[in-house]
């Protein structure tokens, strides 16, 4: 971020996972430069999902014709979504904790079950995600035709009793194709995947 925050241009920083990332110490655009547009909401950190609650700290200079885009573009969330953002921000502190360790049980399950079946990473999954572990055999080998490929998602936000059957298919395809694979593993927020080779 400070590399980018050197660069001297407006920064538009999604930060919607900030409060659940695990493993190391998580960061702000807002820590290294005041030229940033950070994009936020209630959907991750409270589980508010579908609720469509977020906001936007932007430089000064940009708040009044934004205003002004956002007064002919719609008028404000319901009501009652208003009232429950209040209500998340004032009492659901205990409850944000109880999630994120959860969550946290989670993604390392994730980890280990991919793990099991030799799958690589480019890192911890230090924010809460969901990934999509691929099986592709790789061109022009006999184990299968070239362009077969399987997706299959696993979801940090899912219980394990979700996951197992995801990971068992997986094990399954990896049986049924049983020679050499690029096994991939891709953040599901458009990341490049990383592979090894096997």
């Amino acid at each position: 971020m400070a590399d980018i925050a050197s660069l001297g241009v407006p920064v538009i920083s999604d930060e919607i996972y900030h409060g659940l990332v695990y493993g190391e110490e998580e960061h702000s655009i807002l820590e290294f430069t005041d030229n940033a547009f950070v994009l936020n909401g209630f959907s991750k950190a409270y589980a508010m999902t579908g609720w469509r609650l977020g906001y936007l700290i932007a430089p000064k200079p940009f708040i009044r014709p934004m205003q002004k885009i956002q007064q002919n573009l719609f008028i404000s969330p319901n009501a009652f979504v208003q009232w429950a953002g209040i209500a998340a921000l004032r009492e659901a502190g205990p409850d944000v904790l109880r999630m994120r360790a959860i969550y946290n049980e989670r993604r390392l399950y994730m980890l280990s079950r991919l793990r099991e079946m030799a799958w690589a990473f480019a890192s911890n999954l230090q924010a809460l995600s969901t990934c999509w572990a691929t099986l592709r055999p790789f061109p022009g080998t006999p184990t299968g035709p070239p362009l077969i490929c399987s997706k299959r998602r696993m979801s940090g936000s899912r219980p394990a009793s979700i996951s197992e059957p995801t990971a068992k298919a997986i094990c399954a395809l990896l049986r049924q194709f049983p020679g050499k694979h690029t096994r991939g593993f891709e953040p599901h927020r458009g990341l490049p995947a990383r592979s090894e080779n096997s």
